[in-house]
Protein backbone atom coordinates (compact mmCIF):
# COMPACT_ATOMS: atom_id res chain seq x y z
CA UNK A 1 0.00 0.00 0.00
CA UNK A 2 1.12 3.12 -1.18
CA UNK A 3 1.84 5.62 2.30
CA UNK A 4 2.67 9.44 1.32
CA UNK A 5 4.54 11.19 4.22
CA UNK A 6 3.85 14.61 4.84
CA UNK A 7 5.63 16.92 7.92
CA UNK A 8 2.39 15.77 10.44
CA UNK A 9 2.85 12.03 9.62
CA UNK A 10 1.59 9.55 7.41
CA UNK A 11 -1.47 10.07 4.72
CA UNK A 12 -2.89 7.19 2.92
CA UNK A 13 -4.23 7.85 -0.15
CA UNK A 14 -7.39 6.69 -0.04
CA UNK A 15 -10.49 7.04 2.22
CA UNK A 16 -10.81 9.42 5.06
CA UNK A 17 -7.56 11.92 5.71
CA UNK A 18 -5.93 10.44 2.25
CA UNK A 19 -5.01 12.22 -0.72
CA UNK A 20 -8.03 11.85 -2.78
CA UNK A 21 -10.54 13.27 0.28
CA UNK A 22 -7.89 16.22 0.68
CA UNK A 23 -7.81 17.13 -2.85
CA UNK A 24 -11.58 16.97 -3.05
CA UNK A 25 -11.68 19.24 -0.03
CA UNK A 26 -9.70 21.65 -1.95
CA UNK A 27 -11.60 21.61 -4.97
CA UNK A 28 -15.11 22.09 -3.28
CA UNK A 29 -13.21 25.09 -1.51
CA UNK A 30 -12.08 26.35 -4.36
CA UNK A 31 -15.53 26.23 -6.20
CA UNK A 32 -17.98 27.22 -3.24
CA UNK A 33 -18.45 23.08 -2.32
CA UNK A 34 -19.27 21.80 0.99
CA UNK A 35 -17.07 18.48 1.46
CA UNK A 36 -19.24 15.50 3.05
CA UNK A 37 -17.22 16.39 6.18
CA UNK A 38 -19.09 19.66 5.96
CA UNK A 39 -22.69 18.94 5.75
CA UNK A 40 -24.53 17.25 8.50
CA UNK A 41 -25.65 13.83 8.57
CA UNK A 42 -29.52 14.17 8.36
CA UNK A 43 -28.16 15.95 4.84
CA UNK A 44 -26.27 13.51 3.66
CA UNK A 45 -29.22 11.09 4.27
CA UNK A 46 -31.47 13.42 2.63
CA UNK A 47 -29.15 13.81 -0.26
CA UNK A 48 -28.53 11.00 -2.73
CA UNK A 49 -25.36 12.78 -4.03
CA UNK A 50 -23.51 11.60 -0.83
CA UNK A 51 -22.79 7.80 -0.80
CA UNK A 52 -22.55 6.24 2.20
CA UNK A 53 -21.16 3.16 2.93
CA UNK A 54 -19.28 2.64 0.07
CA UNK A 55 -15.69 3.91 -0.73
CA UNK A 56 -16.08 7.14 -3.90
CA UNK A 57 -12.70 7.24 -6.43
CA UNK A 58 -11.07 9.77 -7.37
CA UNK A 59 -13.53 10.01 -10.98
CA UNK A 60 -16.56 9.48 -9.13
CA UNK A 61 -16.16 12.51 -6.89
CA UNK A 62 -15.03 15.07 -9.67
CA UNK A 63 -18.02 13.86 -11.42
CA UNK A 64 -20.04 14.44 -8.44
CA UNK A 65 -18.28 17.98 -7.91
CA UNK A 66 -19.49 18.95 -10.92
CA UNK A 67 -23.27 17.73 -11.10
CA UNK A 68 -23.04 19.73 -7.67
CA UNK A 69 -25.69 22.38 -8.10
CA UNK A 70 -23.98 25.52 -8.43
CA UNK A 71 -24.88 28.63 -5.36
CA UNK A 72 -28.16 30.45 -5.49
CA UNK A 73 -29.90 27.67 -8.44
CA UNK A 74 -30.54 24.23 -6.90
CA UNK A 75 -31.71 24.39 -3.49
CA UNK A 76 -30.10 22.38 -0.62
CA UNK A 77 -30.53 18.86 -1.01
CA UNK A 78 -31.29 18.74 -4.77
CA UNK A 79 -29.03 17.67 -7.44
CA UNK A 80 -28.47 19.33 -11.05
CA UNK A 81 -27.48 17.14 -14.28
CA UNK A 82 -25.29 20.22 -15.28
CA UNK A 83 -24.96 23.63 -14.39
CA UNK A 84 -27.46 26.09 -15.16
CA UNK A 85 -26.74 27.98 -18.24
CA UNK A 86 -26.18 31.28 -16.71
CA UNK A 87 -23.28 29.65 -15.31
CA UNK A 88 -21.13 28.65 -18.69
CA UNK A 89 -19.25 30.60 -20.09
CA UNK A 90 -20.69 31.82 -23.08
CA UNK A 91 -24.58 31.04 -22.36
CA UNK A 92 -23.86 34.12 -18.90
CA UNK A 93 -23.18 36.49 -21.04
CA UNK A 94 -26.19 36.00 -23.62
CA UNK A 95 -28.08 35.92 -20.75
CA UNK A 96 -26.95 39.17 -19.09
CA UNK A 97 -27.21 40.63 -23.02
CA UNK A 98 -30.71 39.59 -22.76
CA UNK A 99 -31.82 40.75 -19.15
CA UNK A 100 -29.90 44.33 -20.16
CA UNK A 101 -31.78 44.44 -23.59
CA UNK A 102 -34.74 43.82 -22.65
CA UNK A 103 -34.31 46.47 -19.82
CA UNK A 104 -33.72 49.31 -22.41
CA UNK A 105 -35.97 48.28 -24.11
CA UNK A 106 -38.66 48.97 -21.34
CA UNK A 107 -36.99 52.10 -20.84
CA UNK A 108 -37.41 53.10 -24.11
CA UNK A 109 -41.13 52.39 -24.58
CA UNK A 110 -41.75 53.89 -21.19
CA UNK A 111 -40.13 57.33 -22.59
CA UNK A 112 -41.73 57.08 -25.24
CA UNK A 113 -45.44 56.67 -24.03
CA UNK A 114 -44.22 59.89 -21.78
CA UNK A 115 -43.31 61.55 -25.00
CA UNK A 116 -46.77 60.90 -26.06
CA UNK A 117 -48.74 62.31 -23.70
CA UNK A 118 -46.65 65.00 -23.00
CA UNK A 119 -47.27 66.46 -27.26
CA UNK A 120 -50.49 65.68 -26.75
CA UNK A 121 -50.94 67.80 -23.61
CA UNK A 122 -49.18 70.07 -25.11
CA UNK A 123 -50.90 70.24 -28.50
CA UNK A 124 -54.38 70.29 -26.26
CA UNK A 125 -53.12 73.68 -24.53
CA UNK A 126 -51.86 75.25 -28.08
CA UNK A 127 -54.90 74.54 -29.27
CA UNK A 128 -56.66 76.27 -26.67
CA UNK A 129 -54.59 79.68 -27.60
CA UNK A 130 -56.03 79.18 -31.80
CA UNK A 131 -58.82 81.86 -32.71
CA UNK A 132 -61.06 81.54 -35.67
CA UNK A 133 -58.99 83.59 -37.93
CA UNK A 134 -55.82 81.61 -37.38
CA UNK A 135 -57.90 78.39 -38.23
CA UNK A 136 -59.00 79.68 -41.81
CA UNK A 137 -55.59 81.27 -42.28
CA UNK A 138 -54.06 78.38 -44.24
CA UNK A 139 -57.44 78.13 -46.67
CA UNK A 140 -57.52 81.61 -47.78
CA UNK A 141 -57.39 81.26 -51.87
CA UNK A 142 -59.04 78.29 -51.46
CA UNK A 143 -62.94 77.35 -51.87
CA UNK A 144 -64.89 77.04 -49.09
CA UNK A 145 -68.51 76.81 -47.62
CA UNK A 146 -69.77 79.45 -44.81
CA UNK A 147 -72.86 79.44 -43.04
CA UNK A 148 -73.63 83.15 -42.04
CA UNK A 149 -77.07 84.91 -40.32
CA UNK A 150 -78.58 86.57 -42.38
CA UNK A 151 -78.31 85.43 -45.82
CA UNK A 152 -81.67 84.76 -47.91
CA UNK A 153 -83.82 81.90 -48.12
CA UNK A 154 -82.42 81.33 -51.82
CA UNK A 155 -79.23 81.23 -50.80
CA UNK A 156 -80.16 78.75 -47.86
CA UNK A 157 -77.89 80.34 -45.45
CA UNK A 158 -75.02 79.01 -47.19
CA UNK A 159 -72.11 81.43 -48.61
CA UNK A 160 -70.21 79.34 -51.43
CA UNK A 161 -66.77 80.38 -52.71
CA UNK A 162 -63.00 81.66 -52.65
CA UNK A 163 -62.03 82.78 -49.47
CA UNK A 164 -60.12 85.83 -51.13
CA UNK A 165 -59.47 87.72 -47.93
CA UNK A 166 -59.08 87.21 -44.28
CA UNK A 167 -58.49 90.02 -41.05
CA UNK A 168 -58.64 89.76 -37.42
CA UNK A 169 -62.52 90.07 -37.29
CA UNK A 170 -63.58 90.23 -40.97
CA UNK A 171 -63.61 87.51 -44.12
CA UNK A 172 -64.28 88.07 -47.63
CA UNK A 173 -65.60 85.45 -50.41
CA UNK A 174 -65.29 85.89 -53.79
CA UNK A 175 -68.56 83.62 -55.93
CA UNK A 176 -68.75 82.15 -59.14
CA UNK A 177 -69.81 85.27 -60.56
CA UNK A 178 -66.84 87.58 -58.68
CA UNK A 179 -69.25 88.90 -56.25
CA UNK A 180 -67.48 89.88 -53.17
CA UNK A 181 -69.01 89.55 -49.88
CA UNK A 182 -67.75 91.14 -46.60
CA UNK A 183 -68.60 89.07 -43.56
CA UNK A 184 -67.98 90.02 -39.87
CA UNK A 185 -66.67 86.82 -38.20
CA UNK A 186 -69.71 87.49 -35.79
CA UNK A 187 -71.75 86.26 -38.32
CA UNK A 188 -70.01 83.31 -39.79
CA UNK A 189 -72.68 80.38 -37.70
CA UNK A 190 -69.96 77.49 -39.53
CA UNK A 191 -67.26 76.85 -41.89
CA UNK A 192 -66.96 73.88 -44.06
CA UNK A 193 -63.78 72.75 -46.29
CA UNK A 194 -60.99 73.63 -44.14
CA UNK A 195 -57.74 71.65 -44.16
CA UNK A 196 -56.51 70.26 -40.74
CA UNK A 197 -53.86 73.41 -40.67
CA UNK A 198 -53.51 76.08 -38.25
CA UNK A 199 -51.52 79.31 -38.09
CA UNK A 200 -49.53 80.38 -35.28
CA UNK A 201 -51.60 82.53 -32.94
CA UNK A 202 -50.90 86.31 -33.64
CA UNK A 203 -49.08 85.26 -37.41
CA UNK A 204 -50.75 88.86 -38.55
CA UNK A 205 -48.39 91.10 -36.66
CA UNK A 206 -49.40 94.57 -35.08
CA UNK A 207 -49.99 95.75 -38.30
CA UNK A 208 -52.61 93.36 -39.33
CA UNK A 209 -54.00 93.36 -36.13
CA UNK A 210 -55.13 97.12 -36.51
CA UNK A 211 -56.74 96.01 -40.23
CA UNK A 212 -60.24 95.25 -38.45
CA UNK A 213 -63.50 95.39 -40.04
CA UNK A 214 -63.98 99.55 -39.61
CA UNK A 215 -60.97 99.47 -41.75
CA UNK A 216 -62.19 97.93 -44.86
CA UNK A 217 -65.53 100.05 -44.33
CA UNK A 218 -63.59 102.62 -45.07
CA UNK A 219 -61.84 101.63 -48.08
CA UNK A 220 -65.32 100.91 -49.46
CA UNK A 221 -66.94 104.39 -48.08
CA UNK A 222 -63.79 106.30 -49.88
CA UNK A 223 -64.41 104.24 -53.62
CA UNK A 224 -68.26 105.32 -52.78
CA UNK A 225 -69.35 101.99 -53.82
CA UNK A 226 -72.80 101.32 -53.70
CA UNK A 227 -73.68 98.48 -51.37
CA UNK A 228 -76.42 95.86 -50.14
CA UNK A 229 -76.34 95.36 -46.47
CA UNK A 230 -77.32 92.87 -44.70
CA UNK A 231 -78.55 93.08 -41.00
CA UNK A 232 -78.76 90.29 -38.17
CA UNK A 233 -82.74 90.14 -38.44
CA UNK A 234 -82.10 89.60 -42.37
CA UNK A 235 -83.78 92.60 -43.68
CA UNK A 236 -81.84 94.31 -46.42
CA UNK A 237 -80.51 98.09 -46.65
CA UNK A 238 -79.18 99.54 -50.13
CA UNK A 239 -77.39 102.38 -50.52
CA UNK A 240 -74.16 103.94 -49.89
CA UNK A 241 -71.57 104.47 -46.76
CA UNK A 242 -70.72 108.06 -45.89
CA UNK A 243 -68.77 107.51 -43.40
CA UNK A 244 -67.77 105.00 -40.76
CA UNK A 245 -67.59 105.27 -36.92
CA UNK A 246 -66.15 103.64 -33.93
CA UNK A 247 -69.35 101.55 -33.70
CA UNK A 248 -71.80 102.20 -36.66
CA UNK A 249 -72.07 103.11 -39.99
CA UNK A 250 -73.62 106.58 -42.05
CA UNK A 251 -75.31 105.32 -44.86
CA UNK A 252 -77.14 107.13 -47.60
CA UNK A 253 -80.03 104.51 -48.77
CA UNK A 254 -81.55 104.54 -51.89
CA UNK A 255 -82.71 102.39 -54.68
CA UNK A 256 -80.62 100.17 -56.26
CA UNK A 257 -79.37 101.04 -59.38
CA UNK A 258 -80.21 104.33 -59.18
CA UNK A 259 -78.16 107.75 -59.14
CA UNK A 260 -77.49 109.58 -55.71
CA UNK A 261 -79.86 112.41 -55.66
CA UNK A 262 -80.57 114.47 -52.55
CA UNK A 263 -84.29 114.05 -52.96
CA UNK A 264 -84.18 110.09 -53.02
CA UNK A 265 -81.93 109.58 -50.56
CA UNK A 266 -82.56 108.89 -46.77
CA UNK A 267 -79.79 109.04 -44.12
CA UNK A 268 -79.66 105.69 -42.14
CA UNK A 269 -77.17 104.79 -39.55
CA UNK A 270 -76.67 101.33 -38.71
CA UNK A 271 -74.73 99.80 -36.01
CA UNK A 272 -71.63 97.42 -36.62
CA UNK A 273 -73.37 94.91 -34.39
CA UNK A 274 -76.17 95.17 -36.75
CA UNK A 275 -74.18 94.33 -39.64
CA UNK A 276 -74.89 90.35 -41.06
CA UNK A 277 -72.80 90.89 -44.00
CA UNK A 278 -72.07 93.78 -46.96
CA UNK A 279 -71.92 93.15 -50.60
CA UNK A 280 -70.99 95.88 -53.38
CA UNK A 281 -73.19 96.30 -55.97
CA UNK A 282 -70.76 98.12 -58.73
Amino acid sequence: MLVVCTGIGPVLPFGPGGVAWWCGLWAARMVGHPCPAAVPVASRRRNPWYATGRRVGTAEWAGRLRAWPYPGEAGSGESAAKPPPQWTKRGGSVRWEALFADLDAQWEALEAAELAVEVADRARREAGFLRLVDRLRPTVGHRLRVDVAGLPSAERGVLVGRLAALGVDWLLVEDQQRAETLVPLRSVLAVRGLSGEAAHPGHEGRVGARMDLRYVLRQIARDRSECRIALADGRIVNGTVDRVGADFLDVAEHAPGEFRRPRDVEACVIPLAAVAFLRRIA
